[in-house]
């Protein structure tokens, strides 16, 4: 055969699959090759892709086209930024290819990127790597549209104007099989994993297809035997088109709402083989990624479709355009905020919880899964000290755990008649309690904000004082919070002393120890919030300092018991509860009645590793952030050297695994100063391998580096420290200039 116009899907690195199909086609110097882009990234060796289609040029008449890999891998030649967006969106295996450095591209190769064509045209067909505008000729097309859009993203008219049979790749097909819709097909098979290569003569429509191991596929039945260039789209395919999908049938089996096993399984595989590279590349991706633009907002932001879409579409836009735009929280380099950790057991944890979909609030609908739940509760009272009275419950987060506390605080000790009663905390007392005490029916004014210390801890002489005052004007005293690691500095207020004030004023004591409270874990934490266990309430967050996703948090209360007249509620269609505090009826001690099932989330990471793993990890982190102390007063002593003026000022030694920190220059007022440290936090972000926050104390700009997450070591610690002082002496060099 000769004179055949054959069209080559996105080969993504796989050469084995590029080979056998050039071993069936065998072509000659009489046939037109066109490969629709996407060359690279992704597969085993785009380094060889790349040779074997230079080599090609000789054989054939060859008809490279552009494909967006293609054009990250030319920008991440140019600078670092491109090169950090290319690795981190699929170029780390062909970077691997080309031994680790792009400096061993060979030129060919790079003359063959530079020269692959926008898109090719003849007589009945166009060839195009991604979406096109059928209402402009092709030399009119943005580049935009050309390449950075799915075919399932762009704005494909019907009819089609040009008339032409239209080929497209780049937009993924399920399991190999040849999208049709109407005047555009989509051949792009994604080769790798075990997906399929495809090979198509667009006149003839027979179709090859080959594996990433070079497996040739058996004889390939096309989805349609229509003349493309004479049919026009059938009914159903407008429908397709407007939702820029796949018709449904594609992938029948995964559209029932009631999966069987295999279906189920289907599923599952799909979305762990794309999570099981999330996690291999964890540490390529940036920690501080560009916010998400309007562009791809508005994209998200669509009406509620009325057809289904094809689930391989959806994980790519997942996992390659919406959670790439986000801050990576389960970097080892995030050191913002309070660091998350998502432990993957967790994960598997809510899968099988949600799965099996157990009610969990009423004891006698699953004991089991219940006791579970009250096992770990167990576990985290006996953590705090708390004896066998204690009870408590798992909930989202921090939030509605100290919500539920001062629920239970106001009914306890005051009942209904609460409008004059008083909360207390300190300033740097996080804000979730502002919001809590107003939603608990408090007036804004009846929680007050006590100053602190010289390390951010709750004042007593001033406490004392404003408790004074409020009796003496008819206020009600109820309850002072105390903190167990703040969000600003990670201080740890004066529990004992806390503790002999709410017994001599009669108040609750609760301890919000949402960050800090997992470092009971450890010696040194248990040393640091001495006297926790003779509080009446305290918040952990295991999202937090236990690791486990987003979504964990936790109310422990000193007496159980308390718990029943601020949530003991009934109606006539509830079943009977078991009234046992043994049997745990979590809707009769906490707000929800409708709820997940929290339990397995810590259960599984705990009994799967036991707790000693989280006592090191913990035990680490406090190491870590007194590295981080030290080489922070090394380095303020060295720019001070550089430049008499500098220095670096210590805001908040670390009391846990937070340090907070700022540059200092003599003779600048504040709003320099503060300009100055907010243009420092950005230099150190814009690397890209860690991230930090500030925030304000005394009016100071400050940084904080935050050591949390269970995949933060020495280093990438390490790393942060040289990037942060790379930083601060690029700034100082510039004033000496």
């Amino acid at each position: 055969m000769s004179n055949r116009i054959i069209a080559i899907g996105d080969i993504h690195g796989c050469d084995a699959a590029l080979r056998a199909l050039l071993d069936v086609i065998k072509p000659d110097a009489t046939d037109t090759l066109v490969t629709l882009g996407d060359y690279v990234d992704r597969g085993p060796n785009s380094a060889e892709v790349i040779h074997i289609l230079t080599d090609l040029i000789s054989t054939c008449r060859l008809v490279p086209l552009l494909g967006n890999h293609e054009i990250m891998m030319i920008n991440a030649m140019t600078n670092r930024r491109e090169f950090e967006f290319w690795v981190f969106n699929g170029g780390k295996s062909t970077l691997q290819s080309y031994g680790g450095d792009l400096n061993n591209v060979p030129q060919h190769h790079r003359t063959f990127l530079n020269h692959c064509q926008k898109f090719y045209e003849t007589d009945g067909h166009i060839f195009v790597h991604a979406a096109y505008d059928p209402g402009l000729s092709m030399a009119q097309q943005p580049d935009d549209l050309l390449f950075w859009q799915h075919v399932g993203d762009g704005f494909i008219p019907d009819p089609h104007i040009s008339g032409k049979q239209v080929i497209c790749g780049h937009t993924p097909q399920l399991d190999g099989e040849i999208a049709d819709l109407g005047h555009i097909r989509l051949i792009d098979t994604f080769c790798y994993g075990d997906k399929w290569l495809t090979a198509i003569n667009v006149e003839t429509g027979e179709v090859l297809q080959s594996s990433s191991d070079g497996v040739i596929r058996e004889p390939y039945t096309d989805l349609s035997n229509r003349d493309y260039q004479n049919s026009q789209p059938k009914e159903s395919a407008g429908i397709a088109r407007q939702n820029n999908v796949p018709p449904a049938d594609a992938e029948s089996d995964l559209l029932s709402l009631e999966y069987d096993g295999q279906s189920f399984r289907k599923l599952i595989d799909k979305v762990s083989r794309r999570l099981a590279d999330h996690l291999d590349h964890l540490d390529d991706y940036p920690v501080h990624n560009s916010p998400a633009g309007a562009e791809l907002i508005a994209e998200i932001d669509e009406p509620i479709p009325q057809q289904p879409v094809n689930l391989d579409l959806l994980l790519d836009r997942l996992f390659d355009k919406y959670i790439p735009a986000t801050f990576n929280t389960a970097s080892p380099g995030y050191l913002a905020y309070i660091p998350g950790g998502g432990l993957p057991e967790s994960a598997v944890a809510d899968l099988i919880a949600k799965t099996t979909n157990r009610y969990v609030s009423v004891w006698n609908a699953a004991p089991p899964l219940a006791q579970i739940e009250s096992t770990v509760v167990r576990w985290l009272c006996e953590m705090v000290g708390y004896g066998p009275g204690a009870g408590g419950f798992l909930t989202t987060g921090g939030s509605i755990a100290n919500l539920s506390a001062i629920i239970a605080a106001r009914v306890n000790k005051v009942g209904d008649d609460f409008g004059n009663a008083t909360i207390y905390a300190s300033n740097q007392t996080h804000h979730c309690i502002d919001k809590a005490a107003f939603m608990a029916g408090f007036p804004k004014i009846n929680l007050r904000r006590i100053p602190v210390d010289n390390d951010f801890k709750i004042d007593m002489d001033e406490l004392q004082t404003v408790i004074d005052a409020d009796r003496s004007t008819g206020f009600q005293p109820l309850m002072v919070v105390a903190n167990a690691g703040t969000t600003n500095t990670g201080a740890v207020d004066d529990i004992p002393r806390l503790r002999q004030i709410a017994d001599q004023e009669d108040l609750w004591l609760h301890v919000d120890a949402a960050y800090g409270g997992f470092f009971m874990l450890t010696e040194r934490g248990r040393e640091i919030m001495r006297g926790i266990d003779g509080t009446d309430s305290i918040v952990l967050d295991p999202h937090k300092g236990m690791f486990v996703p987003y979504g964990t948090g936790c109310l422990l209360v000193k007496r159980r018991d308390d718990l029943l007249p601020a949530f003991q509620f009934t109606s006539e269609y509830m079943p009977a509860m078991t009234g046992d505090r043994y049997r745990e009826d979590f809707c009769e001690i906490s707000p929800e009645l409708s709820r997940d099932n929290r339990g397995l989330r810590i259960w599984i990471p705990v009994k799967m590793h036991g707790i000693g793993v989280f006592e090191r990890l913990l035990d680490e982190k406090l190491d870590l952030i007194e590295v981080a102390h030290k080489y922070l007063v090394e380095l303020g002593a060295k720019l001070h050297d550089r430049n008499p003026r500098f220095a670096i000022e210590i805001t908040a030694p670390p009391q846990l695994s937070i340090v907070s920190f700022r540059l200092t220059i003599s003779d600048c007022n504040l709003e320099t100063v503060n300009a100055l440290n907010l243009r420092w936090i950005q230099e150190i972000n814009r690397y890209g391998s860690v991230m930090l926050t500030g925030t304000t104390l005394n009016k100071r700009y400050v940084l904080r580096i935050c050591v949390l997450s269970f995949r933060t070591h020495l280093d990438r610690l390490e790393q942060c420290l040289a990037e942060v002082a790379e930083s601060a002496l690029k700034i100082v060099d510039e004033f000496n200039a």
